[in-house]
C-alpha cells in the first residue's frame, strides 16, 4: 500500500513535486513544528524564575521543547522507511536512495564544515581533532571514545547539535540493508519493534550502571526506537491495518500527550536529565509523535489547520538549514543582544523574548539564502535518481 492509494480514497492532500514523487503537505508542517520546538529550546534559554505561576509554567514548557529532535527522528523513520519499502523491488535501490540522501544532506553539512576549516586561522578556531569526528559523522559515539562532551570551536560557533545528524546518517547506513534483505512487511514490522525494545533495554541497562546522561541521549543504539517506531507506522499504513491506523492515531497522540504532560507536572518539568525520561520517556515520546504523524495522514480538520498552512510548511521547507545554522547564530548574537535589550528595556523576560525573535529571524534569513542560493541547485539533481 502506498501514498497514491490514499490519494484515491481522498484521505491525503498532496501536490506534485519534481520527478514522480508526490509531496505530503501536512508532513512539511510536522517538520515545521519540529524545528520550531528546537528553536524555542535553544533560543529562549534562560534561568528566569519569577515566582509567578504563569511565567514559570511557560518556562517549564520551554524546557520540554527538546522533544523537537525526537519528532524529527520519528518523522525521518516514517518517511525513509516508506521510501525504502516502496522502492525495494525497483532497479537501483541503493544507488537512488543514497544519491538522493547525499544530495539533500551533504552539500550543506560538508559545505559549512569545509568553510569553517578554511577559516580556521583567521577566526582562530580550535578543533582539537574534532574535525575528523565531525567529517565522519561519529560525534555521537562517545560510548566508544569516552568523549561525551559537546563541541564549540569558538565562542561564536556552536556545533553541539550535530550529533543528531550523525544519528540520522548511521540510520541511513543500516536500515536500507535490513529493508532490502527482509522486504516483507510482516517480517519488517516485528524487526523494527524488536530494535525499538532493544533500544529501551539498552537505555535501562546503561542508566542503571551510571552511564552519563548525554551518552544515553546521543548514542544511536539508545535512540533507535524513535526511528523504528516511525518505521513501524510507515509499514502499517501499507498493510491491511491501514484503516485502523488512520482511525486510532489521533487517540494515540492525545493519550500520549496526556501521559507525558502528567509526567511533566509530576516531575515539575519534563527534564531531559530525569532517569525516567532517559529510559521509558524516549519511547513514550516516539509513540505519541507516531500518533501525531498518523493523524495527519487521515487528515481530520484539526491537522489541516495545524500543519497544512503556509506558515508551518515554510518552516518545514527550510528546517534543515535552520537546524544547521541557528545554534551558531545564537552563539554569535544572543548574549550581546540580550545584554543590550536588558539594559534598555529593564526587563529580562522581554529581553529574552525579543532577543529570541531577532536571532530566530536572522537564522531564518540565513537558512532561506542558503537554500535559494546554494542547496536547491543540488536538490534539482535528485530528479535523476527517482525510483522506478
Amino acid at each position: 500500500m502506498c501514498y497514491i492509494d490514499l490519494i484515491r480514497k481522498g484521505k491525503m492532500p498532496l501536490k506534485s513535486s519534481a520527478g514522480t514523487r508526490l509531496h505530503v503537505l501536512a508532513l512539511d508542517g510536522v517538520r515545521g513544528l519540529a524545528i520550531l520546538l528546537i528553536l524555542a529550546q535553544h533560543l529562549l534559554g534562560s534561568n528566569l524564575q519569577t515566582g509567578k505561576r504563569f511565567v514559570d509554567a511557560m518556562s517549564a514548557i520551554r524546557n520540554s521543547t527538546w522533544v523537537g529532535v525526537d519528532l524529527f527522528f520519528v518523522l525521518s523513520g516514517f518517511l525513509i522507511t516508506g521510501i525504502l519499502y516502496d522502492s525495494v523491488s525497483s532497479g537501483g535501490y541503493f544507488k537512488n536512495f543514497y544519491a538522493r540522501r547525499v544530495l539533500r544532506i551533504f552539500p550543506l553539512y560538508y559545505g559549512f564544515l569545509l568553510l569553517l576549516l578554511c577559516l580556521t586561522r583567521p577566526l582562530h578556531l580550535r578543533w582539537n581533532g574534532m574535525q575528523y569526528i565531525l567529517l565522519t559523522y561519529t560525534q555521537n559515539l562517545g560510548i566508544f571514545t569516552r568523549d561525551y562532551t559537546m563541541f564549540r570551536p569558538a565562542p561564536f560557533l556552536n556545533l553541539n547539535h550535530f550529533w543528531s545528524l550523525a544519528v540520522e546518517e548511521q540510520f541511513y547506513l543500516v536500515w536500507p540493508l535490513i529493508v532490502y534483505f527482509v522486504r516483507d512487511a510482516r517480517k519488517l514490522i516485528p524487526t523494527a519493534i524488536a530494535l525499538s525494545v532493544g533500544a529501551l533495554i539498552l537505555r535501562i541497562v546503561l542508566v542503571a550502571h551510571g552511564a552519563p546522561n548525554y551518552m544515553v541521549y546521543v548514542f544511536i543504539g539508545c535512540r533507535a526506537d524513535s526511528l523504528m517506531i516511525g518505521g513501524v507506522l510507515a509499514l502499517l499504513v501499507r498493510t491491511g491495518a491501514r484503516q485502523a491506523v488512520m482511525r486510532y492515531s489521533k487517540f494515540v497522540f492525545l493519550a500520549g500527550l496526556v501521559v507525558l504532560s502528567s509526567i511533566g507536572i509530576y516531575l515539575g518539568e519534563f527534564d531531559l536529565d530525569d532517569r525516567f525520561v532517559h529510559t521509558w520517556g524516549y519511547s513514550l515520546i516516539a509513540i505519541a509523535f507516531a500518533g501525531l504523524i498518523g493523524s495527519t495522514l487521515a487528515r481530520p480538520a484539526w491537522t489541516r489547520l495545524a500543519f497544512e498552512n503556509g506558515f508551518m510548511r515554510f518552516f518545514g521547507k527550510y528546517s534543515y538549514g535552520l537546524y544547521v545554522f541557528h545554534y551558531s547564530v545564537d552563539a554569535a548574537c544572543t548574549a550581546t543582544l540580550r545584554k543590550w535589550l536588558d539594559a534598555n528595556l529593564h526587563s529580562k523576560g522581554l529581553a529574552v523574548v525579543l532577543g529570541s525573535l531577532v536571532v530566530g529571524g536572522i537564522s531564518v534569513a540565513v537558512a532561506f539564502l542558503s537554500y535559494q542560493l546554494y542547496e536547491k541547485h543540488f536538490l534539482k539533481l535528485k530528479d535523476y535518481f527517482e525510483p522506478r
